[in-house]
């Protein structure tokens, strides 16, 4: 799998407007965790982990996470910019 986001596995988009925690480790394949601009997608996120996604290399929804506390990223060397996080005062662990 090289994007996750909408349409991974039949998932609707209001299917991960549900989600509070995202875990991703060892998917080797993965470059791109899609979500766009303004998108209400992941709004209720509230902890992310990622570990050993070596060809990651966007998180293009970041700025969207308005309940995100917890973020933990391990191991994913093509993932050297962030977007900007404006809600970063909410950030517990980073």
């Amino acid at each position: 799998m090289r994007v996750f986001g909408p349409g991974f596995g039949g998932l609707t988009e209001r299917s991960f407007m549900h989600l509070k925690t995202v875990i991703i480790v060892k998917m080797r394949e993965l470059e791109e965790w899609v979500g766009g601009p303004n998108s209400p997608l992941f709004s209720r996120l509230e902890s992310i982990v990622c570990k050993y996604c070596p060809l990651l290399s966007s998180f293009s929804f970041l700025e969207c996470c308005t309940k995100l506390c917890q973020l933990y990223i391990s191991n994913c060397p093509k993932l050297s910019q962030l977007p900007p996080l404006p809600h970063t005062s909410t950030l517990t662990y980073f």
